[in-house]
């Protein structure tokens, strides 16, 4: 993938300041109040959305079955067949607690912060509370439990614009200290973001995005702690990896039509291949890998048609930004055959997901808060409601 994504010069920050913004967003009610928008807009969705897709002619074979439409089809009512969040462990129902569920769940959430959920007894931890005017993405555990890693903008001197331009701060695992930058957005107009560790914890990936004039859009990584930049993928973001760490997803930018698919790779990033081609989805936004690496898990948004760009926008190089307000669902792809299956139906904002170690279920979250699943999206549980969109990772 040698091309590069081109935005023209002044939408570069435009589009990074976009897709920093859909990173963490406060939840006020079921609807998500307004974020920034670019010059793209999204038409009013269809009355059908698919559900199985098999390799070949990815487009062609969509199956559609109904679903409910908005006047303005800008954010689909959510779901009333939703389950509703389940009584805490030790409470008068204790309806979690026979699910059995085992380890932490690590959330990022907006300016609220950084905390663990006791996944057996419901018992909440907070980690960090960012600084007023601070803006804050993710966090990431390190595999030896010591520390995690934060994609975070500390308040800007003297009073200044908060521009969210993150970079990689070091935190302790159990907080109680500041964040000491690991990797600054000394350039400015560049985001560090999406990061995650390799099992053995000698590498931190992450997305590198620098607004100039070229828009570089990179999947990096360096030896942690303290070695070099390594370039693996251009024109990607949105790093994953497997259990074992052999096998690299990531997301791939198209230069010509901003469509995005989804890529396997080594470790390194070296011998890439196509598992979802850009023509299977309006668009692509979080990926994760299934706890045995057989298949990634892919959130997408399935059955919304982007009105075409005009000859102005084409003319001043508009194209349309991945980042966005509309529900998205979970598709399971098959590793080897490259096969999808869609195996939810929640819509969705801001979904994240992470397997829960070797149970065979799944964990995620989204504007309607946590959830866990079985593998191929059966036996739904909505666990907790949440305040804001971010991160999520879970460890033992």
């Amino acid at each position: 993938m040698k091309a590069r994504l081109r935005l023209r010069a002044p939408l570069a920050g435009a589009w990074l300041a976009l897709l920093l913004a859909g990173c963490s967003v406060e939840i006020s009610s079921p609807q998500l109040a307004a974020t920034a928008t670019i010059a793209a807009t999204i038409a009013s969705p269809p009355a059908a959305l698919p559900t199985i897709l098999q390799p070949g002619n990815p487009v062609a074979l969509l199956t559609p079955t109904p679903r409910p439409t908005t006047a303005q089809g800008a954010i689909a009512t959510p779901r009333s067949g939703l389950p509703t969040p389940l009584p805490l462990p030790g409470s008068a129902a204790g309806a979690w607690a026979a699910l059995q569920l085992r380890g932490q769940a690590l959330l990022s959430n907006g300016s609220h912060g950084v905390f663990s959920i006791d996944l057996a007894s419901g018992a909440k931890t907070t980690l960090f509370t960012p600084p007023e005017n601070s803006h804050l993405t993710a966090a990431l555990r390190a595999p030896d439990g010591t520390q995690m890693v934060l994609c975070y903008a500390p308040p800007p001197a003297d009073g200044k614009v908060q521009r969210g331009f993150t970079g990689l701060y070091l935190l302790p695992a159990a907080g109680g200290a500041e964040p000491l930058a690991l990797v600054d957005n000394a350039a400015g107009q560049e985001a560090y973001f999406m990061p995650v560790w390799s099992p053995d914890g000698k590498y931190l990936y992450y997305s590198h995005v620098v607004a100039d004039a070229a828009f570089q859009n990179n999947v990096e990584r360096m030896q942690f702690p303290d070695g070099a930049a390594e370039v693996l993928v251009q024109n990607a973001y949105r790093p994953a990896l497997s259990a074992d760490g052999t096998q690299l997803a990531y997301l791939g930018v198209d230069a010509e039509s901003f469509a995005l698919g989804v890529f396997i790779a080594a470790a390194d990033g070296s011998a890439a291949r196509q598992l979802v081609p850009p023509e299977a989805f309006y668009t692509l936004d979080e990926i994760f890998f299934a706890a045995d690496g057989s298949a990634v898990y892919v959130s997408t948004v399935g059955d919304y048609t982007p009105q075409p760009l005009s000859w102005l926008d084409r003319l001043l190089g508009v194209g349309i930004a991945g980042a966005h307000s509309v529900p998205s669902d979970w598709w399971r792809a098959d590793v080897r055959t490259g096969a999808l299956q869609r195996i939810t139906d929640v819509q969705g904002i801001g979904l994240h997901g992470s397997p829960l170690g070797a149970s065979g279920r799944i964990l995620f979250r989204s504007h309607q808060g946590l959830f866990t699943a079985q593998a191929d999206g059966s036996a739904l549980q909505h666990l907790l409601a949440l305040e804001a969109l971010g991160s999520l990772q879970w460890f033992p």
